[in-house]
């Protein structure tokens, strides 16, 4: 069970080999799209608090295939029920 608390905002992309400044946020998609092809379980908290919300954490969840949760809909009981529903799901895997 992966647990990803953000506001969505990739700060840093990986190094590319040809010298090109890469894009953090295509960056985290793109590992977040082989984590839910590995059919790993996940949710994401939306920790987002700025005037103009970008919907950044909500495109992740999306491509994890996970459960988005807004972090103020959360007390610690939510959140370890939030985890039970996501780990009794069944995940899609990979063929």
């Amino acid at each position: 069970m992966l647990v990803v608390l953000t506001d969505g905002r990739a700060t840093r992309a990986r190094p590319h080999p040809d010298g090109e400044a890469g894009d953090p946020v295509d960056d985290a998609l793109e590992a977040a799209g082989a984590l839910a092809a590995r059919g790993v379980a996940a949710i994401v908290v939306d920790t987002e608090d700025a005037p103009v919300r970008l919907g950044l954490a909500t495109r992740l969840a999306a491509t994890l295939k996970a459960t988005p949760v807004r972090l103020e809909q959360l007390a610690a009981g939510e959140l370890a029920g939030v985890v039970r529903a996501a780990t009794a799901a069944p995940t899609p895997r990979a063929a």
